[in-house]
């Protein structure tokens, strides 16, 4: 895509002529068929001429409480993004995409947290995972773009885990536990009138549960 820009001019200085032979080369890195002079592949080549900049603050936090015959504890782990720059080449402008879901998805925060209590043999807890709301990718260089965000989004899962000698034990849990959907990534309002279908957008299953509520047991057994 990026080879595409460069060639076709999109930032309007790349290749103002547009010509096959232009200054920074991009053009012939697209390759044509030679029968019918369609393009057929695109040259991807690594170039160390753009930027990576990131700052940002990682957090764990452990406590545990005696209660009883056992204990209690709560585990947190978190992430802050302070900016995510980035710059595909010295003359293309730097984006940020830290608070959008461009290069890959770039939460202002994360958290990940199991509460869980632990006795003889037995341990039975819930992890909540949570992720605040994100502008769409399309955010990361205009800012003023009609495609929506996404909402935050928490999922908690319960666990347990029972041993009943040194070589069996016994484990089981539900996911997604409140059956929690995922939300639409990528809806576009402005072409609602166009068609029914083209502003439901889609989702990313790297970040939102996309199988629904689900158990599972199992049975572990060392020898």
């Amino acid at each position: 895509m990026f080879v595409y820009s460069k060639c076709f001019n999109a930032d309007g200085a790349s290749n103002p002529d547009l010509v096959l032979d232009d200054p920074g080369g991009w053009c012939r890195l697209i390759g044509r068929n030679a029968v019918t002079g369609e393009r057929a592949q695109v040259d991807a080549p690594f170039f160390n001429s753009g930027v990576l900049e990131t700052a940002g603050v990682d957090m764990t936090v452990n406590w545990t409480w005696d209660v009883g015959p056992g204990s209690f504890y709560i585990n947190a782990v978190g992430s802050i993004l302070d900016e995510f720059k980035t710059q595909d080449n010295p003359d293309s402008p730097i984006f940020d995409a830290a608070g959008t879901l461009d290069q890959g998805g770039q939460f202002d925060y994360k958290l990940f947290t199991t509460f869980g209590y632990s006795f003889t043999n037995s341990i039975v807890g819930l992890s909540w995972r949570h992720l605040p709301s994100i502008e769409d990718e399309t955010a990361a260089d205009d800012p003023d773009t009609r495609i929506l965000g996404v909402g935050s989004y928490d999922m908690f899962n319960f666990f347990a885990r029972y041993s009943f000698s040194e070589r069996f034990e016994l484990r089981a849990g539900i996911d997604n536990l409140f059956d929690e959907d995922p939300p639409v990534v990528g809806r576009d309002p402005g072409t609602a009138t166009i068609t029914p279908d083209a502003n439901r957008g889609t989702t990313r299953a790297d970040y939102y549960d996309i199988l629904g509520r689900r158990a599972y047991v199992g049975l572990k057994m060392s020898f």
